[in-house]
């Protein structure tokens, strides 16, 4: 997941920091895996084996998310060539996601509050 720091006085996004301790060593820091529920809105499929999904978040950042295919396949219980039919049929979701960088590791589908 991209950060955002301020570098010369202008909001940079990065993905990992570097950050000197006590000693003066610099130590790199990686993006931790984060869980959080999103809604997702929308997707675009980048090539045969990843989408990418378009989350709404209460920010209105509309963050964008890879998604290996399979992964989405195994939480639609469906083959992989159904993926994209399941896939409209239930937008908007609600899922809760383990994510890394941009990455998502783990994707849960939640029951729909409508």
């Amino acid at each position: 997941m991209e950060r955002t720091v301020k570098v010369a006085g202008e909001d940079t996004a990065v993905r990992t920091l570097k950050i000197k301790d006590q000693t003066a060593a610099c130590k790199e820091i990686a993006a931790p895996e984060v869980v959080r529920k999103i809604t997702v809105i929308a997707y675009d499929v980048i090539d045969g084996e990843f989408l990418t999904l378009t989350s709404d978040v209460e920010d209105k950042d509309y963050p964008e998310f890879e998604v290996p295919l399979a992964l989405l396949a195994k939480a639609f219980a469906c083959e992989l060539e159904e993926v994209e039919t399941t896939l409209l049929t239930k937008l908007p979701m609600t899922t809760e996601i383990t994510v890394k960088e941009r990455e998502i590791k783990d994707l849960t589908v939640l029951p729909s509050s409508v």
